[in-house]
């Protein structure tokens, strides 16, 4: 047991570190270590990658804890992580998938572009256009109209990029649809693949491509559409709006348009979730006989408003079912005022002889 390996120290964390931490902390020690960038200790790596094995684990550092020893003998002694070998000559990972050592190396290669996902193109790029609303706005309800420059499909081609249907063979990836690229890093080479940007996937070209667009399949222009904004929309909320984003080039699709609500704050009202919060003052004389005071709510409703007589102030006053809409419900929320005593500014002669009068019963 003398000879076990404190794998926290390794890793310059405290037994208590959450997963996040121990992450981080072999992300750190991998690329300072790596035994393929110049400056590298091989065998701190080993030790680190060691030490990660175990502790990015639950029952294995469950294990470790309780024990003082890896599960099984691993982690000690034993340089493989994940059944891949690491060898000090350097790492040949052509047409090796990244992903396949787990989402921690997924994200070492990712850092440097170099992950070995393949990525292809489904449909056109998302958009994202801000809106902003007034608080009346979004406790009704509304519709927008958005105008803004984003690509569309070519009329001329109907979104192919061709004259006619005749195609031929990509010169580009000679038909394969897809090409292999290779980088150097201080992980050492890596190739993946890639899908072909010129074909997009296809392995053929347009045989004549069109003019108005160039073959792409589409052309930017001012694009104009209205959204309907549904009552009890709040601040910060996010509306997708399927198949209103950019194009795709050649017919691959269309992407969604993300709209991000932006309520302005208002002068009466402040929002609580469907909750609606607002402020009314009083004077004496309206605080000591218990009179009703009419307040206008922010879709317009007259609503009475009795303070009681000989409260002390502020005193809170709820209205159920008045507040705002909840969203894609005929549900609402809470309409909360708070009443506050108005003190007079001074004292007119009359009203001075009254106080006096009755001071000692008040």
């Amino acid at each position: 047991m003398a000879n076990m390996k404190d794998f926290y120290s390794i890793l310059g964390v405290t037994k208590g570190a959450s997963e996040e931490e121990i992450k981080k902390a072999y992300r750190k020690l991998a690329r300072e270590y790596h035994p393929d960038r110049a400056g590298g200790n091989e065998q701190k790596f080993k030790e680190a990658s060691e030490a990660y094995q175990v502790l990015s684990d639950k029952k294995k550092r469950q294990y470790y804890d309780q024990f003082g020893a890896a599960p099984d003998g691993q982690g000690q002694g034993q340089h493989g992580f994940g059944g891949f070998d690491f060898q000090s000559g350097g790492f040949n990972f052509e047409g090796f998938d990244a992903s396949g050592l787990g989402d921690m190396f997924g994200d070492l290669f990712e850092d440097i572009g170099l992950s070995g996902r393949r990525r292809t193109r489904e449909k056109g790029n998302d958009l994202v256009q801000d809106v902003e609303l007034t608080l009346e706005e979004s406790f009704k309800g509304t519709t927008r109209k958005l105008s803004f420059d984003d690509f569309i499909a070519c009329v001329d081609c109907k979104g192919s990029g061709a004259l006619s249907s005749k195609t031929k063979q990509c010169t580009e990836c000679n038909g394969r649809g897809e090409i292999r690229e290779t980088k150097k890093s201080f992980f050492g080479t890596f190739a993946k693949v890639v899908t072909c940007s010129v074909c997009h996937g296809r392995g053929n070209v347009p045989d004549k491509e069109c003019t108005t667009c160039r073959g792409a399949g589409r052309i930017k222009k001012r694009k104009e559409l209205s959204v309907d904004i549904n009552a009890g929309i709040d601040d910060g909320q996010i509306i997708k709006v399927v198949g209103a984003g950019s194009v795709g080039e050649r017919g691959v699709g269309t992407g969604d348009l993300y709209l991000r609500i932006h309520v302005r704050p208002h002068t009466r009202f402040i929002r609580r979730g469907a909750d609606a919060m607002s402020a009314i003052t009083v004077n004496v004389a309206e605080a000591l006989l218990g009179k009703e005071v009419v307040f206008e709510n922010i879709n317009g409703e007259k609503l009475h408003v009795r303070v009681q007589p000989f409260k002390t102030t502020p005193q809170v006053i709820t209205f159920e079912g008045k507040g705002f809409p909840h969203l894609n419900s005929s549900r609402r929320g809470k309409l909360i005022i708070e009443a506050h005593l108005k003190f007079p500014t001074r004292l007119d002669g009359d009203f001075r002889e009254i106080l006096e009068k009755y001071k000692d019963k008040l």
